[in-house]
């Protein structure tokens, strides 16, 4: 997985260097949508603009809002949960050999062969911000928890701990202070 042209997109259009994007590629994980995710940690863009992002350069669009409300069970049923939540996709829409699938990143063509293997059919990519997939996926399965990429945990983890450091010199500070 991880094979997107979002990296290079984003480098074409002057947003990130060649070097950082080889450099998010070697930390992002292979997970899907790994760099897509690595662009929302580092907050380069939020989810919104990356979706108008792939809209404006791409032959894609965006699902509308209410998307959720409109979900084909048929397509449903094409898909074992599992492979949904591993995949981080929502299936839209089925008609014959076509399956209309919601994505964070239309451009990660590993995730999407993928798809085209398992299921036999071609795939079309419908754009989502990345919570309302994963509000849809939490609907259709319980079980299901949104992968991290290494990228990701470790702003996570690193905020935190400046979190705390900084709660811990504000209290010795505080300590310090005549009464």
């Amino acid at each position: 997985m991880g094979a997107s042209g979002l990296g290079m997109l984003l480098v074409k259009e002057g947003f990130l260097t060649e070097q950082d994007r080889a450099t998010i590629t070697k930390t992002c994980g292979q997970g899907s949508w790994a760099f897509a995710k690595s662009i929302l940690a580092i907050g380069l863009l939020d989810e919104d603009e990356l979706a108008a992002f792939f809209a404006e350069r791409t032959k894609y669009s965006i699902a509308p809002k209410d998307f959720l409300s409109q979900l084909d069970h048929n397509a449903l049923q094409s898909f074992d949960k599992r492979m949904l939540s591993r995949l981080e996709i929502l299936p839209i829409r089925r008609d014959d050999d076509k399956i209309t699938v919601a994505v964070v990143d239309p451009l990660d063509k590993s995730t999407l062969k993928q798809l085209e293997f398992f299921t036999g059919l071609n795939v079309v990519p419908v754009i989502v911000p990345l919570s309302q997939l994963y509000e849809g996926l939490m609907r259709v399965n319980s079980e299901f928890q949104p992968s991290y990429t290494a990228l990701s945990q470790f702003l996570q983890n690193h905020v935190g701990s400046a979190w705390v450091r900084q709660r811990v010199q504000a209290e010795d500070l505080s300590d310090t202070r005549p009464h």
